[in-house]
This record gives structure tokens, C-alpha cells and sequence, in this order.
């Protein structure tokens, strides 16, 4: 399992830096910087968002989750899972006309050299 440290704090998962969810989800399949991934799993904290996928939910939030990646790009990602000992997901500015899991990206994100 990676480390995972989350600043989004606008996410539903996120508990002081950490994630309630049992795996996340990085995607940004064809991107060359880290402003170009996002958080798949970025679900808005509202209170009509109380019951959303709360089979993912743990008892308390852990440090260490599982890290899916579709990010092609990246040194780190190895058959659609992400392969660093610690994953920084960054909370972003919203872009007018962007969707809600645009808030968030990948800190950890390193391009391979082509």
C-alpha cells in the first residue's frame, strides 16, 4: 500500500490529510504535468453526499490506501497502480467550467523522459 497524504480538504474522504475510502483513483491518461491529473475519487463534501458510496467507507481513515493509476505517463504507475511510497494529492483552484474532481491533482506525478 502507498502513503497517502490529501490536502483536499473540499473532498467528502478526506480526514485531517488522510482518506476514508479504501483505494483512490488517479487519471490523466495522456498528461505531461501534474496540473493535467486529477483525483477520480473526488467526491464534494455536501451534506446531499452523506450516504454517497458508503461501502467505501472504513472505520477510521488510514495513512496507507491503495492507489489505482491510469496516468501513462508516469515513472510511477505499473499495470494501473501507482508504485511510490507516498502519493501527495494537491487541492487545486477551480477552474470556471470545470467538473467537481478538477479541484484535485497529483503532486506526485514525475513525467518519463521521451
Amino acid at each position: 500500500m502507498t502513503k497517502l497524504n490529501c490536502d483536499v480538504t473540499k473532498c467528502h474522504y478526506n480526514h485531517q490529510s488522510m482518506c476514508s475510502r479504501k483505494a483512490i483513483s488517479v487519471d490523466g491518461p495522456h498528461s505531461f504535468s501534474k496540473s493535467e491529473t486529477l483525483c477520480r475519487s473526488y467526491v464534494p463534501k455536501n451534506s446531499t453526499n452523506f450516504f454517497y458510496e458508503i461501502g467505501d467507507l472504513e472505520e477510521y481513515p488510514k495513512r496507507e490506501t491503495n492507489v489505482y493509476c491510469d496516468v501513462e505517463n508516469c515513472v510511477f504507475q505499473k499495470e494501473s497502480e501507482c508504485h511510490a511510497d507516498k502519493v501527495e494529492i494537491k487541492e487545486t483552484h477551480n477552474r470556471p467550467g470545470s467538473k467537481a474532481h478538477h479541484e484535485s491533482m497529483c503532486k506526485t506525478f514525475e513525467c518519463i523522459d521521451k
